[in-house]
């Protein structure tokens, strides 16, 4: 279920899930502040998390498979080898 999911897709859902707790904070700490009440401030927070856990928690399938790994072929024990070109110090020689 979760090995379809891609590094892209996790990235963007680390910062999607990130974005949403500190907007939720960001404007139950300004209603909190208006109203003095400590309550709404924290049950902001708690609807900011409660969101991002069911936006970002499941796989939904919207990025699987649209950065795919590049994963070793079956059998296969040992690591490829590395090009010459690929390293930065045979750039510099």
């Amino acid at each position: 279920m979760g090995m379809n999911t891609d590094m892209e897709a996790q990235r963007f859902c680390e910062a999607f899930y990130q974005l949403v707790i500190v907007s939720f904070s960001a404007v139950g700490f300004v209603v909190g502040y208006w109203f003095e009440s400590f309550r709404i401030t924290m049950y902001a927070v708690f609807a900011g998390v409660a969101i991002s856990c069911a936006l970002c928690v499941p796989d939904w399938g919207l990025f699987r498979d649209k950065n795919p790994p590049a994963w070793l072929p079956d059998g296969c024990t040992q690591r490829p080898k590395k090009s010459k070109e690929a390293t930065p110090s045979a750039a510099t020689k």
